[in-house]
């Protein structure tokens, strides 16, 4: 049998800003405000109550992941291979990228993940070794790994006590962090 299509109407309004395609969309977790990262290298976060928005520089490449970590800081991934954490209670209009924290990965969007307490994220360094950091602290944990094949996937289990890692030699790892029950 046919699939039946239904068109429903709703409101929809533009958040413009953007001068190239966009990469990424994601919510802040009150709803209240959206961040988007496209190929012209910059994030904007639009306030959907008042409708006033900003941009954030600093990146080199095109911006391929955001997302919100609470609601004062955003977290976003880019093609040049920096991963960034923005103070957005410090921001006025740009925030200067020296006063963003700067990691290195690998340049692939799908390879991040936060604990479910949104306090620590993993993702693969350039030496495809996964490093959790603690994003109050700056505290971090590398894991090694036996394969240099690059990672293509993390996930965080429910209890944020354990992650796993796909890699492009179709292997999955998982791992436990320090001092987590297993």
């Amino acid at each position: 049998t046919e699939a039946e299509v239904q068109l429903v109407g709703g409101a929809a309004r533009s958040l413009a800003g953007h001068t190239a395609a966009v990469q990424t969309v994601a919510f802040s977790p009150d709803g209240k405000r959206v961040a988007s990262g496209g190929d012209d290298t910059t994030i904007r976060i639009v306030d959907l109550e008042t409708n006033r928005s900003r941009t954030l520089v600093g990146h080199t490449g095109s911006v391929r992941w955001v997302a919100f970590v609470g609601d004062d800081r955003l977290v976003s991934a880019s093609a040049d291979r920096t991963i960034r954490i923005w103070d957005l209670t410090s921001v006025e209009r740009v925030l200067p990228a020296a006063r963003a924290d700067v990691y290195q990965h690998d340049g692939r969007r799908e390879v991040l993940a936060f604990t479910p307490d949104n306090t620590r994220l993993v993702y693969p360094d350039a030496s495809h070794r996964v490093t959790v950091r603690e994003l109050a602290t700056g505290i971090e944990q590398r894991f090694e790994r036996s394969s240099d094949a690059p990672i293509t996937t993390v996930a965080m289990a429910p209890s944020g006590s354990r992650f796993a890692i796909g890699d492009a030699t179709g292997h999955v790892v998982e791992y436990t962090l320090a001092g987590a029950p297993r």
